[in-house]
């Protein structure tokens, strides 16, 4: 059994206002599940409405046949991984995606791992 991952950040550091780079997986891979167009719209449109509500702010969505890449700003007082879960919720009721357990986070240091993340 795959070990759940943490996604707390040190003690020393505001989250608040921090870029996050997110990879969430479907659960069977190398298997098409979201490159295709109704999936697509379900994803983009959950995306930016999670953006509108103020949950996070929109920056990149990319979708891969088996995962995406999201960039997004958290605003104060936020809980990443209830965002996360009831984005992956809401998109597994609505698009029938089979999402894995968790996701991948990496919190961007400036510009230059911004532009980065951007390149991957």
């Amino acid at each position: 059994m795959r070990q759940r991952l943490p996604h707390d950040s040190p003690h020393w550091i505001d989250p608040a206002g921090e870029t996050r780079f997110l990879t969430i997986c479907c659960e069977t891979r190398h298997t098409n599940q979201l490159a295709r167009r109704e999936t697509w719209e379900c994803l983009l449109d959950t995306f930016l409405k999670y953006d509108e509500l103020g949950h996070w702010s929109a920056r990149l969505l990319v979708a891969m046949p088996d995962h995406l890449h999201a960039l997004v700003t958290f605003p104060e007082n936020f809980y990443l991984k209830k965002r996360v879960a009831t984005f992956k919720s809401w998109t597994s009721k609505h698009a029938g995606i089979a999402w894995q357990r968790d996701f991948f986070e990496h919190r961007l240091l400036g510009g230059r791992s911004r532009g980065q993340a951007q390149l991957h």
